[in-house]
Order: structure tokens, then C-alpha cells, then sequence
């Protein structure tokens, strides 16, 4: 179920993710969702999407933390403050994500964690994307 704001138009989610079969299994979850979704497997591009459009939010997985990646993040949180961020790590213990980086860290979410997670991200934020 999406946001009470979303009936007409879905909301549409940025996914950054390098590995092309994880973007896509993910991609895939967000469309089942109810999500419009744009996905990149190239950090610079994430980032200047982010830049030039609004989204309702921002999903990165991270198969391992680098520079790239942090970057997009980073680049979210100067340019859109207030976009919810949700980072996604393969297993516990394999990656450690720095504290206040992302508003949610998931570990190998089943469908229903993640989609919860979405939810509660524009609920909590009310972030309504402004026309682009």
C-alpha cells in the first residue's frame, strides 16, 4: 500500500545500486509496491538525478561501502535534505554503515520489511516530491 497522497500518480524512488541483479530484484519489489521506480548502477548519475528531480525517496544498496557510494547520499541529504534515505546491506556484520547516514538500514529484508520501511519513510518525512 502506498501513501494516501500517491492515488493518482505513484511516487517514484530513486534505486542506486552497482550490481545489476540485486538493482533489479530490488526495482522489481518497488514496482510490485505500487512505486514508480528509476534505477542506476553508477553512483554519479544517482547523484545528479538527485540533483535535477525530486523523488520520494532514495534507496542505495550497498554490496560493499565505498567512496561512490556514500557520495550519493551525501549528495542527497545537501541538495534534498529532507528526501527519506533507505540503504540496504547484504548480511549483518559484513558492512557497517556510518550512524545518521541513511533514515533506515535494512540487513537482507524480507518484502514485507522493506515495503513497511518505504511506507513509514513518507509517513513519517511527509515529504510530498515537488513537481519536476
Amino acid at each position: 500500500m502506498l501513501a494516501e497522497n500517491s492515488k493518482s500518480i505513484p511516487p517514484e524512488i530513486l534505486c542506486c545500486d552497482p550490481d545489476p541483479d540485486s538493482r533489479a530484484q530490488v526495482a522489481e519489489k518497488l514496482v510490485e509496491f505500487g512505486y514508480k521506480v528509476l534505477s542506476t548502477g553508477i553512483p554519479k548519475i544517482a547523484s545528479a538525478l538527485v540533483e535535477e528531480k525530486t523523488f520520494a525517496a532514495l534507496v542505495v544498496c550497498f554490496q560493499q561501502i565505498n567512496l561512490a557510494m556514500i557520495s550519493v547520499i551525501v549528495e542527497a541529504r545537501r541538495h534534498k535534505p529532507d528526501m527519506p534515505v533507505l540503504a540496504i546491506v547484504p548480511e549483518r556484520g559484513r558492512i557497517s554503515i556510518p550512524a545518521g547516514l541513511a533514515d533506515i538500514v535494512l540487513v537482507a529484508p524480507p518484502d514485507r520489511t522493506l515495503r513497511e520501511s518505504l511506507l513509514a519513510l513518507s509517513t513519517a518525512a511527509r515529504y510530498e516530491p515537488a513537481a519536476s
